[in-house]
């Protein structure tokens, strides 16, 4: 539980920065994690890319598995799977250099998402990401 939290917290981190800043920040962080992962999954297309880019609903697998490559990218994920708690903080405290409201905010979304996740008993990663993303554009 403490470390699907703490990757949860990344991932909020990561996509907080694009709702709760300009598109251009976001687009700064998300963009080129987004250009390297379109080599790596297989049978991604342009309308997937945009969806991850711009927080749309993913409805192939390969939009879901795109959107796991960026989250493992970014630190919110590894192998599928969720990182570890210490491995979510290093992250963090890259991302928010102390700025303990946005901290705060992305704590409060993994906090709402969390139980949504788990109950999901998902072990695809690429499903797992897609519920993640889900979840963190409801609270948009």
């Amino acid at each position: 539980m403490k470390s699907f939290l703490a990757s949860l917290v990344v991932v909020a981190a990561t996509f907080a920065v694009g709702w709760g800043a300009s598109s251009e920040s976001f687009r700064a962080v998300v963009e080129p994690t987004l250009k390297i992962c379109k080599t790596e999954v297989v049978g991604v297309t342009e309308v997937d890319a945009n969806n991850v880019l711009h927080r749309e609903e993913l409805t192939t697998r390969a939009g879901k598995c795109l959107q796991m490559c960026v989250y493992e990218k970014l630190g919110g994920m590894k192998n599928g799977a969720m990182v570890t708690r210490e491995e979510a903080l290093r992250v963090l405290h890259r991302v928010y250099d102390g700025d303990v409201e946005k901290l705060n905010n992305a704590t409060a979304k993994v906090d709402m998402c969390g139980d949504v996740v788990l109950s999901s008993k998902l072990t695809d990663g690429c499903e797992i990401a897609n519920v993640i993303q889900q979840c963190f554009r409801r609270l948009h």
